[in-house]
C-alpha cells in the first residue's frame, strides 16, 4: 500500500469527496483532532486507511477505514494485516484498535470485538434534525422543553466565536470543565487537548469551523464548536456550566438555530463514553442512531 503523512493538506484531499452515514468518519477535522499525536494515510486501490497513535494511551495505534460497508471483505482484512505489521515493527505498541466499524463489518470478525472504553462510540452516534430541535414541538422534545423551562432565558446571550479574541475565554471554560470531570480514566491533558486542537484549526478557513459562546448574566458559561460540511454540522466540542440547569440543553438548541440560518439541516453530536452523556444526547430526539464497534489486535 502507498502511504503518506497524516497532515492537514493530505487529509483535506482524502476527505474531499467522501460521503458516509457516520459523518465524523469523513471529516478532516475529526482525524486531525483524534490523531493529533501523528499518523499515516495508506492508499488501498481507491480507498484510504488511517493509522495513528491513540490520543489517550501511548502503547496503542488506531486504524480508521475511510470507506463504507459496501466495500469488499478483502479490504477490511487488509486493516487486520496492517495492524499485525504495525505490531511486528514497533515493540512499544502492544495493541492496535480498528475503529468506528459499522455493525455489518464488525460481525464479520467478531472474535476481535472489544467494548470501546476510551473513545466516543461506546454508545451510539446521534444525528439531530435541526428544524426539530429549534422548534421543539411534540412529545419527542418534552424533556428538552422541561429543562429550558428551568433556565432564565433573558439571562442568556449568544455570540459567534471570534477565535483571535475568544481563544483564552474558551480555554478557561475547558479548564474549569476538566477540573470538574467525574471520570478517572483521563488525564487533564486528555480532556484539554481535543478542544485546544479545534481552536487551532479554527484559525484556518479550510476547515469550516464555527461556534458560539453563551453568556449567562454576562459570564461566559457555555460554548459549542462545530464543523460545517454541506448540509450537516459535526459538533465536536461543547460544554456548559453544570450549576445552571437547562444551559447545556440551550447550548445545543442555540447551535441548531445558528446552523439552520446557514442552510444546514442535520447535526451530528457524536457518540458517548458514558451512560450519563448518552442519556443527555438521547433527549434531543435523534433521527438517526449509528452503532459503532472496535476490533483489537494484540501482540
Amino acid at each position: 500500500m502507498d502511504q503518506m503523512e497524516l497532515n492537514e493538506e493530505n487529509i483535506i484531499s482524502v476527505c474531499q469527496n467522501l460521503i458516509l452515514r457516520d459523518t465524523y468518519a469523513c471529516s478532516p477535522v475529526y482525524y486531525l483532532m483524534t490523531c493529533r499525536k501523528g499518523g499515516q494515510i495508506y492508499k488501498l486501490q481507491e480507498n484510504y486507511i488511517i493509522a495513528a497513535l491513540h490520543p489517550n494511551t501511548d502503547d496503542c495505534v488506531l486504524i480508521f477505514h475511510l470507506f463504507d460497508e459496501t466495500n469488499t471483505t478483502y479490504k477490511y482484512d487488509c486493516s487486520e494485516r496492517l495492524a499485525k505489521d504495525i505490531l511486528l515493527k514497533n515493540a512499544k505498541i502492544r495493541r492496535v484498535r480498528i475503529s468506528r466499524l459499522g455493525e455489518k463489518v464488525a460481525k464479520h470478525n467478531s472474535q476481535l470485538l472489544i467494548e470501546e472504553n476510551l473513545l466516543d462510540w461506546k454508545y451510539p452516534v446521534y444525528i439531530l434534525d435541526v428544524d426539530g430541535v429549534v422548534q421543539l414541538k411534540g412529545k419527542g422534545y418534552a424533556q428538552i422543553r422541561q429543562r429550558l423551562n428551568q433556565l432564565l432565558l433573558d439571562s442568556c446571550k449568544s455570540k459567534a466565536i471570534k477565535i483571535d479574541d475568544d481563544y483564552p475565554i474558551i480555554t478557561s471554560m475547558v479548564k474549569h470543565w476538566a477540573e470538574e470531570f467525574p471520570y478517572y480514566d483521563y488525564s487533564i491533558d486528555d480532556l484539554l487537548q481535543p478542544t485546544q486542537k479545534l481552536l487551532t484549526l479554527m484559525k484556518d478557513d479550510r476547515f469550516c469551523l464555527n461556534g458560539q459562546i453563551i453568556y449567562y448574566n454576562d459570564v461566559p458559561s457555555a460554548y459549542c464548536i462545530w464543523e460545517e460540511r454541506g448540509t450537516v454540522a459535526n459538533a465536536f466540542a461543547m460544554s456548559a456550566d453544570r450549576k445552571i440547569p437547562g444551559l447545556a440543553e440551550y447550548n445545543i438548541v442555540e447551535a441548531c438555530r445558528c446552523v439552520r440560518h446557514r442552510g444546514i439541516n442535520k447535526m451530528n453530536i457524536g457518540g458517548s463514553e458514558t451512560e450519563g452523556l448518552n442519556r443527555y444526547k438521547r433527549k434531543f430526539n435523534p433521527v438517526d442512531a449509528i452503532r459503532l464497534y472496535t476490533w483489537e489486535v494484540e501482540q
